[in-house]
């Protein structure tokens, strides 16, 4: 058992409770509706790999969990941010290095989950 990386899976599940509350409740007058349904995305991807690395944390070895870790922070966070960057007031070029960075978060998460899968598929 990996108590370490079950809390954090627990506080990320916190997160992004906490995140998906503010978008249905507070964000909804302020933010577009494709502005809202990208912040969605960023919850719903912080929420299901949250759960996933709970599942998978007596398995899922340190460097897949630090590498799905900074994959769903980079992905969804950045998402929030870009959802949220006129309410933020972040600078132009805040936002011109939060675009690119997205897609890194998700190939991070790609990397992870797919390094688990095989290592997996190899022990079996």
């Amino acid at each position: 058992m990996n108590p370490k990386q079950l809390g954090i899976g627990a506080i990320l599940l916190s997160i992004a409770t906490m995140l998906g509350a503010l978008g249905a409740h507070a964000l909804e007058d302020h933010l577009l509706s494709s502005q809202l349904d990208s912040f969605k995305t960023g919850v719903l991807y912080l929420l299901l790999n949250a759960v996933a690395l709970m599942a998978t944390h007596n398995s899922l070895g340190k460097l897949w969990f630090r590498i799905i870790l900074v994959g769903v922070l980079v992905f969804s966070f950045s998402i929030f941010f870009l959802a949220c960057k006129q309410l933020l007031g972040l600078p132009t070029v805040v936002v011109g290095i939060l675009g690119p960075i997205t897609p890194l978060g998700g190939l991070a998460l790609i990397v992870g989950w797919m390094g688990f899968g095989i290592q997996m598929l190899k022990k079996s």
